[in-house]
């Protein structure tokens, strides 16, 4: 066939493994990468001659935003038990040892607040024999600290904008991300966002112009970020908005419609990328580029 192969690499693995078996497997004209960090590396080694282009996810803000009410904060404390004027901090996303909720749960027990409540939200991956191993060491570790007044474990939940609205921080303390949706989400909404201040997450947050960031796996800057978050309430509210404008220049629909291959709109080039470069799904053509 004369179609010629792009990639939309979105995943730290995927780029590794596109760099370092991709060649001998199959090469593609051009890259695409969901942020600096991936674009990074995949220009180590045999890819490094290649086009690269780097172009974050699009982000629909309207239609997240519609998943939430003006009145999602009293809503979502009447719905856990909590009184109107309690902060909620949240980390939403897979309940598992990557995203490391367990470093969240740290930071919580040395948080002197007792106005405080910290939220954990989502699904957690089931082991063939029926058990869900690192939800319940993390919730022993809770029990441990004596903070099963103090962190709610939630689980599956469909109303993620609700929970993120009636939030007056989200936090991200995963390891390694490429990107990180959830911080988009939480932006969408203007609500403070704290997140490692490497990989993708960095990239968006920025120099703690448009959030706080701390050093991966650093549990007392982590907990000073969520105290400052808290407590900076102008600081915060201008880091929010900056997060918004951010969002809206970078990762809405239109901007990413707007992206170019060259000086051709990628929207008007007949391709389809793939998400993994070593199980590819389809394949395209854009001989401007190539």
């Amino acid at each position: 066939s004369n179609a010629r192969l792009l990639s939309h690499v979105r995943m730290l693995q995927d780029a590794r493994d596109f760099r370092d078996r991709g060649p001998a497997v199959l090469r593609p004209k051009c890259w695409i990468a969901v942020s600096e960090v991936v674009r990074k590396e995949l220009r180590e080694g045999e890819l490094e001659e290649l086009p690269t282009y780097m172009i974050h996810d699009p982000f629909d803000i309207q239609e997240f935003v519609d998943g939430a009410s003006s009145n999602s904060a009293v809503e979502v404390r009447k719905e856990l038990g909590l009184p109107e004027e309690r902060k909620l901090v949240s980390m939403i996303g897979r309940v598992c040892h990557n995203k490391q909720q367990h470093l969240f749960v740290e930071a919580a027990a040395s948080i002197d607040r007792a106005d405080t409540t910290y939220l954990i939200v989502g699904g957690d991956p089931v082991r063939s024999d029926g058990t869900t191993p690192y939800r319940e060491s993390l919730l022993a570790r809770i029990a441990d600290l004596g903070l099963s007044d103090r962190v709610i474990v939630t689980g599956m939940r469909a109303d993620v904008a609700r929970l993120m609205a009636a939030s007056n921080a989200i936090v991200l303390v995963s390891e390694e991300e490429a990107f990180a949706r959830v911080l988009l989400e939480a932006m969408s909404l203007k609500v403070p966002v704290i997140g490692p201040a490497d990989g993708g997450p960095g990239e968006i947050i920025g120099d703690d112009e448009r959030g706080l960031t701390f050093p991966t796996g650093d549990i007392p800057a982590l907990s000073r970020c969520i105290v400052r978050a808290l407590g900076d309430l102008s600081g915060t509210a201008q880091r929010s908005k900056a997060g918004y404008d951010w969002l809206r220049s970078e990762c809405a629909r239109a901007t990413i419609a707007t992206a170019t291959c060259c000086t051709r709109p990628l929207s008007r080039m007949p391709w389809i990328a793939i998400s993994n470069p070593i199980r590819p799904a389809s394949v395209g053509n854009c001989s401007h580029c190539w």
